[in-house]
C-alpha cells in the first residue's frame, strides 16, 4: 500500500480482510488508529456533498420543526458534517458524539454547528444523566 492507492488487487483484498477482523472486535483504540486527522479530513472533503444532501433531507422530513429549547444529539457525528445542516435550520442546541478523536478535532475546529462535542462509544450507555 502507497498512500491511499493499493499496488494490487491482492493488497487491496488484504486490508479488507485485515480492516474486518479489525472492524469485528473494533473498539476506540482501533478506530482512533484508522481516523487519524490526515483521513478526517479527507472523510470530510470525499463526503460532504452527499452528507449536505442527505442531512438535508433528514431535516425536511421531520413531522413538525423542533422547539428552542430542544437539544439535538447527533449520533456518530463525525466530522460534524450532518450537525452543520442541522445548524443552519435549528438555532437550538446540538452536541455530537463519536467514537474517532480526530473526527471529533475537526468538528470542534470547523466548529460545524455544534454547541460541544462528545467522545463516546455508541454501543455503551451515553454519557448523559436522564432529565
Amino acid at each position: 500500500r502507497d498512500g491511499s492507492q493499493f499496488t494490487s488487487l491482492e493488497a487491496l483484498r488484504a486490508a479488507l480482510r485485515e480492516w474486518t477482523q479489525a472492524a469485528m472486535s473494533a473498539d476506540a483504540r482501533t478506530v482512533n488508529a484508522y481516523y487519524d486527522a490526515q483521513r478526517a479530513e479527507a472523510y470530510t472533503k470525499h463526503n460532504a456533498i452527499a452528507q449536505h444532501l442527505l442531512s438535508t433531507r433528514v431535516w425536511q422530513l421531520q413531522p413538525h420543526a423542533p422547539r428552542l429549547d430542544t437539544l439535538i444529539v447527533d449520533l456518530g457525528c463525525g466530522s460534524g458534517l450532518s450537525s452543520a445542516v442541522f445548524a443552519e435550520a435549528f438555532s437550538g442546541a446540538i452536541i455530537g458524539c463519536d467514537l474517532s478523536m480526530a473526527m471529533l478535532e475537526h468538528a470542534r475546529a470547523t466548529k460545524a454547528g455544534v454547541l460541544d462535542v462528545v467522545h463516546a462509544d455508541l454501543s455503551q450507555a451515553l454519557p448523559f444523566r436522564t432529565a
